[in-house]
């Protein structure tokens, strides 16, 4: 296993608001699903109750029912 990479995008609103603004995936996936996707995410963020400086490494409560509790 190599050294570690730094993150490129620090928070879950970050790395929507890259794809938001990029035309790469806008170009290949459309703007439609681009668009669809985004706002799924910032539904997932308002679910979520984050808030800027939440630390990003750090796995909540939130996180666990929603990802992992699947029963």
């Amino acid at each position: 296993m190599g050294p570690r990479q730094p993150r490129r995008h620090g928070a879950l609103a970050e790395a929507i608001d890259a794809l938001r603004q990029n035309a790469c995936f806008r170009a290949g996936f459309g703007d439609a699903f681009v668009d669809y996707f985004v706002a799924i995410k910032q539904a997932e963020i308002a679910r979520s109750g984050a808030k800027p400086g939440d630390p990003p490494d750090q796995v909540t409560d939130w996180e666990h029912r929603e990802y992992f509790d699947l029963a």
